[in-house]
């Protein structure tokens, strides 16, 4: 009941009730607009999770192709220096592999390494394998 008219339902005639109508009215569009700029931070933060998995794709992608290319040129005799420095490194490994007593602990990411750098080495001389070295 409002206390200025004495009416049970708000008027829009009443400026108490029609204060009280333009409140509600102010809090929707408020709740609206918050819902409206939640949606729009939803749909930045899902583009920009595309955009990083697009790219993420796009290097992976790139790699695939590079070491594809290695592989073909060591199939047709050409620079198999990149393939050869990757399979020493292997078999390094498995030997120093088959020598520990323990498998404790996280496994070695160094397979992984020996291949980047092995491909990314110049595939004709082997050169550049090393970051920072010339």
């Amino acid at each position: 009941m409002c206390a200025a008219c004495g009416a049970g339902k708000p008027s829009p005639a009443c400026w108490l009730c029609g204060y009280g109508w333009l409140r509600e009215a102010e809090e929707a569009f408020t709740a609206e607009q918050a819902a409206a700029a939640a949606a729009v931070e939803l749909q930045f933060t899902r583009m920009a999770a595309v955009s990083e998995a697009e790219a993420r794709v796009a290097d992976v992608t790139g790699w695939v192709e590079r070491l594809q290319a290695t592989v073909r040129a060591y199939e047709a005799g050409h620079g198999g220096r990149a393939v050869e420095l990757l399979a020493d490194l292997l078999a390094r490994l498995e030997e120093e592999k088959a020598g520990r007593v323990s498998r404790r602990g996280r496994p070695s990411v160094t397979p992984y390494v020996g291949a980047v750098l092995a491909v990314d080495a110049d595939w004709r001389s082997g050169r550049r394998a090393m970051p920072g070295h010339t």
